[in-house]
């Protein structure tokens, strides 16, 4: 027999665990107290009177919501995980300690002593504030969180992380004016814009925040607190995407946090509370039952309900019959972009209270951003101690009602409510259903909105009408088909009616003739008069962090600020290199790649490791054979022998230097040399053969030569240039080494030119950097009175790109023509025959098969590598690339002007894989700006579009052609054989008519 005792605490009433002991075992509830039934019941009692009396003492002054880990519901969601993880930085103490947020870690500290050096107070003033409020700090937060970390823990979590958060908007926060030049703050701090971009999205997690009244704290004691606050409001405001016009202060409340601070920029100010009518429908009198149980209980209300709808008044509230953008626009709804940004600011009209109906949505961008920041929102917002309207997910929710496929969110494009920075169209849809699941919104909430389209769209003349303005004017060329009907029918009634007059006229003639020459005995044959059928034809145009152990925070604040000011001086020291500091070094894939489960397979090498950091695995033990043989190669024609190890073993700590210190600490000199000197001679003899086509000799076969050169060209799989350069230096045929380096790289890469490696430009690092620099070509020259932009990584003008892809780009009629001078990524541009039509989209060749995955992916990689300064050339590249392919069609057409050969199988699988490789990319905003800008122009041009339109369906083919002739020449013998209705010359007809009588 089991036990079950569950007893109740006196104080606070919480149960306490569940104490079974069977029957044999002594029990363990003797010890405890009994509590007697009345006992339980008093408790019970005074503590819901407790907690109503402190509800009601309150009342509008409720405390702000604790920082707490995201609810259980949306947490414990398999899809909805991945938008609750930092992705660079751990911020507050719920995350901190994770090994994976080190890098977060230097860039919070690099910040935090940026802030600490541009105040005027000492650091220790800064630090006391925050001790000395702690209690109150850690008030701001659920207990659950900050149990495990001490005064001192804490007060030093928060000050390192207010800092760092103050000085990175700083630094983010736009310029007050269009006008002023936006300094590029986090290039002089050695941080790079993709790090700052995903620092973004981590700013903005629920479980990634630090009191607001902290930030206050530190601003205040700071020396420049007014700057400080106007950087916050204006980052803020280019978060929410609000303009300048509407940068004013919405609630007078202190915000909780920052994510709070953003619900409310977001939301804007709160509307009056429209009145609802209380219903005053007639009540059902009640079903006398005996209810045994709920169920019992939910079956009489739904009678209750059922006579209600049956026998009551029809409410206002009705459900919605219409369900997305497409059936909206049908019934003659029209989307249009609201005057501000605000999410509440949702409203419905009509043109002069008639036709047609606007709907208009405050302005939205999606990006990869996107689905974090609001999932977190809609986290905040679920709460249990945050008192909301729900405003955001009531946004969300309605979002969702008009967004179910990839025509809604094109329609939405179009209108520029929506500008879609994300990947296809379908991307987004999806994206919006899924973040739209489950969510609770306010049901009052753009109720009147609803009303309104609701009684709309239940209009039958609003739909017919719409169908007749969509069939018949949606375009000039729908119009002059229109006209062109009507003119037909036009003709063929007057047509109609010139033979009618004709005919009476003739009859009437020929019988008064007739009577006269009866009497005079005059006959006239009647067969000489001539009549005419007429043929009329008409034609119509039919178409949890597990923190191991409480960090060693507990060092003497001396020690620490000494620390602390030496890493400061180190960056500087790495600051002051400028345009001289050294290149990247060779190093693994950084996690945000690395940890993606899509992404892992492109920088794993499939036949031989190279370098150190694959070193030994025992997968690649065929590779190593490969590579002894091709190094036996080199070696013996070298004609140098025991002198290139030797001379590799000379230069190892130069070389050592080349690498991350991670990924050498475990091999000594001695055996870091030998592995170079054989990975080194095999890559040389490798490329050798390659260019020279002497696989064969070597007994090696093809599929082993091709995967190899995958692998040639991991991150991971490096050896430093300089290696290369100094074997080849000491081979007796360095002349013909470099030849076949560069006729190599001539194939890998599908030039028509030899890439040539000027010698006042730097060696490359590696052979992936001379792949990048051999894809991409010459930089552009700099334009003159080009101010340089924040490295914000989407920042953009809001008007930029309403166009998605190759099928948008067609139909208004911009053709894609191959690139005629070179192969170099950059040589992207945009002209217009004659300066009007038709565009052409000029881009440069590419070949896709299976190794174009791990290839870009790798350069990708390379050009996230923390300490390599670049362009983002590549990424730019692919997310340009990425705007313009969404689906099959789009490649299919990319393959018939030229621009892309598909070998890698479907076209299907080619769209998939840069969609794939597209996600979470952070490109340069300055790269092929001027093309963006030419494209849009054109785009927005809606006669471009009409032309194209009638291009594309008259003279698409020569039958197509041969069609819209005979319907030309249709029309003009119809109007040719009006015209003779009317005016006819004379004829036998009319000389009959006019015979008189002697």
């Amino acid at each position: 027999m089991t036990k079950h005792i569950v007893s109740i605490d006196h104080d606070e009433l919480q149960p306490r665990k569940v104490v079974r002991s069977k029957a044999c075992e002594g029990s363990s509830s003797r010890n405890r107290p009994a509590i007697t039934r009345e006992e339980r019941l008093r408790n019970f009692m005074e503590e819901g009177d407790h907690q109503a009396r402190v509800v009601e003492a309150l009342g509008t002054d409720r405390p702000p919501a604790k920082i707490q880990k995201v609810i259980f519901l949306l947490q414990d969601h398999k899809h909805f995980i991945k938008y609750f993880e930092p992705k660079v930085a751990s911020v507050g103490p719920i995350h901190h300690g994770k090994p994976k947020y080190q890098l977060g870690e230097k860039y919070k500290l690099k910040l935090a002593y940026e802030f600490v050096k541009g105040c005027g107070n000492n650091i220790n003033v800064l630090y006391e504030l925050v001790e000395k409020d702690i209690k109150k700090l850690r008030e701001c937060f659920e207990e659950e969180v900050t149990k495990k970390y001490d005064d001192d823990a804490l007060a030093w979590i928060l000050f390192v992380d207010g800092c760092a958060i103050l000085q990175y908007i700083f630094c983010a926060a736009p310029p007050t004016t269009l006008t002023a030049t936006a300094s590029n703050k986090f290039s002089e701090l050695n941080i790079k814009n993709d790090s700052v971009a995903f620092a973004q999205q981590d700013l903005f997690l629920l479980e990634n925040q630090v009191p607001y009244h902290l930030l206050k704290l530190l601003m205040k004691f700071s020396g420049k607190k007014e700057q400080l606050r106007k950087s916050i409001e204006r980052y803020i405001h280019y978060i929410g995407n609000v303009t300048s016009q509407q940068m004013e202060p919405i609630e007078k409340r202190e915000p909780t946090h920052l994510l709070d601070l953003l619900r409310t920029t977001l939301l804007g100010p709160l509307k009056s509370n429209l009145s609802s009518e209380e219903s005053s429908h007639s009540q059902p009198e009640p079903i006398e039952t005996k209810l045994t149980h709920l169920l019992n209980h939910m079956r009489t209300r739904l009678k209750s309900l059922e006579f209600l709808r049956k026998t009551g008044p029809k409410d206002d509230t009705d459900p919605q019959s219409y369900r997305n953008v497409q059936e909206l626009k049908a019934a003659g709804i029209q989307l249009e972009r609201s005057k501000n940004s605000y999410l509440r600011n949702i409203s419905f009209r009509r043109r002069l209270n008639f036709y047609p109906g606007f709907l208009s949505l405050p302005p939205i961008t999606v990006d990869d951003s996107t689905g974090p920041k609001f999932m977190n929102l809609i986290a905040y917002e679920m709460c249990l101690d945050f008192k909301n309207d729900f405003g955001i997910s009531s946004y969300i929710s309605f979002l969702d009602s008009l967004i179910d496929e990839a025509n809604d969110v094109k329609d939405l494009r179009k209108a520029r409510v929506l500008h879609n920075f994300l990947g296809s169209d379908q991307e987004v849809a999806e994206l919006f259903n899924e973040i739209g699941t489950d969510l609770v919104p306010n049901a009052e909430t753009y109720k009147d909105v609803k009303l309104q389209i609701q009684g709309y769209y239940d209009n039958n003349w609003m739909t017919w009408i719409a169908q007749f303005f969509h069939n018949h004017f949606s375009s000039p060329w729908s119009i002059l088909a229109f006209i062109g009907v009507l003119l037909a029918l036009i003709l063929s009634l007057t047509q109609t009616w010139a033979s009618n007059i004709t005919r009476f006229n003739c009859l009437v003639g020929y019988k008064l003739t007739t009577t006269r020459m009866d009497d005079h005995h005059i006959n006239v044959p009647i067969d000489k008069i001539e009549r005419q059928s007429r043929k009329i034809v008409i034609i119509e145009d039919g178409e949890g962090s597990s923190c191991h152990d409480q960090p060693a925070i507990n060092m003497d604040l001396e020690e620490w600020y000494t620390n602390f000011i030496a890493e400061g001086e180190e960056t500087r020291e790495v600051e002051a290199l400028g345009a001289n500091r050294p290149p990247a070094k060779i190093q693994k894939v950084i996690f945000l790649l690395r940890d993606h489960e899509c992404f892992v397979k492109y920088f794993e090498p499939r036949v031989a490791s190279l370098g150190p950091i694959h070193h030994g695995n025992p997968k690649y033990q065929l590779g190593e054979k490969y590579k002894l043989k091709l190094a036996y190669e080199f070696v013996q024609g070298s004609g140098k022998g025991i002198n290139l190890l030797y001379g590799v073993a000379k230069e190892i700590k130069k070389l050592r230097e080349c690498f991350e210190e991670e990924v050498t600490k475990k091999y000594d000199d001695e055996a870091l040399a030998h592995m170079l000197f054989v990975d080194g001679c095999a890559i040389l003899q490798y490329i050798f053969c390659a260019a020279k086509s002497k696989f064969v000799e070597l007994k090696i076969k093809d599929d082993s030569v091709a995967f190899a050169q995958q692998d040639l060209f991991l991150l991971e799989n490096q050896v430093p240039y300089g290696l290369l350069k100094l074997l080849m230096s000491l081979s007796e045929k360095e002349a013909e080494l470099r030849q076949s380096i560069q006729i190599y790289f001539r194939n890998v890469t599908y030039q028509q030119t030899e890439p040539q490696l000027k010698q006042e430009e730097r060696d490359p690092t590696h052979l992936l950097d001379l792949l990048r620099t051999t894809l991409l070509g010459p930089l552009p020259p700099p334009k003159p009175n080009t101010s340089r932009r924040c490295p914000f990584t989407r920042q953009r003008d809001p008007d930029w790109q309403s166009y998605r892809n190759v099928q948008e780009l067609k139909a208004a009629g911009i053709h894609l023509k191959r690139s005629k001078n070179n192969s170099y990524l950059r040589n992207i541009c945009f002209t217009r025959r004659f300066g009007f039509y038709p565009g052409y989209l000029w881009l440069p060749p590419i070949t896709v098969d299976d190794s174009t995955g791990p290839k870009f992916m790798n350069l990708i990689a390379y050009e996230m590598c923390l300490d390599f300064e670049n362009d983002f050339g590549i990424s730019s590249y692919i997310s340009f690339l990425d705007s313009l392919i969404d689906e099959a069609n789009d490649v299919k057409d990319l393959r018939k002007a030229r621009v892309l050969l598909n070998f890698l199988g479907s076209d299907q699988e080619v769209a998939d894989l840069f969609n794939a490789i597209g996600t979470d990319l952070v490109p340069n905003t300055e790269a092929y700006k001027e093309v963006k800008i030419q494209i849009q122009k054109y785009y927005e041009n809606s006669w471009m579009t009409w032309m194209a339109q009638v291009l594309h369906d008259h003279f698409s083919s020569p039958w197509t052609i041969i069609a819209f002739l005979g319907v030309l020449l249709g029309l003009g013998l119809t109007a040719t054989q009006t015209w003779y209705a009317v005016d006819s010359p004379p004829g036998p007809c009319d000389d009959f008519c006019k015979l008189k009588l002697p």
